[in-house]
């Protein structure tokens, strides 16, 4: 299922008119699943550890979190550049 929204919201991100909200949305999916499998791996008691937690299982999710990394960074440098690329601070239609 976290792929299929990662899926979908790059899909998203093609559509021009939406592309910003994509962004911020890839974004924040991002840094939930890095820190919610960060925090799923943590000797909680609350968090059921059945079947016991593997060195194999400990791996995929370091290498789930290393996927996240470098969406995490490419969202946020997308995000600036667009942000210095927007032209003067937008007017109300009643001030222009």
């Amino acid at each position: 299922m976290p792929s299929l929204l990662t899926l979908v919201l790059t899909v998203l991100w093609f559509v021009r008119p939406i592309r910003r909200g994509a962004t911020w949305a890839l974004l924040a999916w991002a840094w939930i699943s890095l820190i919610g499998g960060a925090i799923s791996v943590l000797p909680i008691e609350i968090l059921p550890f059945r079947p016991v937690q593997t060195l194999e299982h400990y791996g995929f999710h370091v290498l789930y979190a290393a996927t996240q990394v470098p969406l995490i960074l490419v969202t946020t440098l997308w995000l600036r550049d667009e942000r210095r690329r927007d032209p003067a601070p937008r007017t109300r239609p009643d001030e222009a």
